[in-house]
């Protein structure tokens, strides 16, 4: 009777949480509730020792999640799954959030990193390794589109400059 209560109540909690996290998941005002602690080591120290203090850096964290959780299209459904999108999420966060927790606690920042590897390279580093963060879901390498298109806008540049210089030379 006690397992049957048990589970019960795991199951409206679970059913709870996820109502309050993945309704309006792209609602500005939602991004509080869907940004969900998935990792021991989660959120900005009581007080800062660095340069930073802790209002900053609590705002900038949150922008951090805020931007990875756009970037990577994080829903409820994707929290703790062996999937690109979470993993590339955690390691792009994770990027961005050991900047803003140095400036407040080295020390902190540095647990943060070590926790956050230990939690997720052992399931996501296979699957970064297959397809980098920096191609898109299908698989395309987006890098090298963007330096292509960067290097034709470059010559297309330069071949202008140096036809309109012929053409002053030509005509003087």
């Amino acid at each position: 009777m006690n397992t049957i209560m048990f589970m019960k109540n795991t199951i409206l909690f679970c059913y709870f949480i996820q109502l309050i996290v993945a309704n309006n998941a792209h609602d500005k005002k939602s991004f509080d509730r869907n940004m969900i602690p998935y990792k021991t080591v989660y959120g900005v120290p009581s007080k800062c020792k660095g340069t930073s203090n802790h209002q900053t850096t609590k705002e900038n964290y949150r922008i951090c999640q805020i931007n990875a959780i756009e970037k990577w299209q994080i829903t409820f459904k994707h929290y703790y799954t062996e999937s690109w999108n979470f993993c590339c999420f955690v390691y792009d966060v994770l990027k961005c959030e050991t900047k803003v927790l140095y400036e407040c606690d080295p020390d902190y920042s540095d647990r943060n990193d070590k926790e956050t590897r230990r939690l997720f390279d052992k399931s996501c580093q296979p699957i970064v390794a297959k397809k980098p963060c920096g191609k898109s879901e299908d698989g395309g390498d987006d890098w090298i589109w963007k330096g292509l298109a960067i290097g034709a806008g470059v010559g297309a540049f330069f071949t202008l400059k140096v036809g309109i210089f012929v053409a002053l030379y030509m005509m003087s």
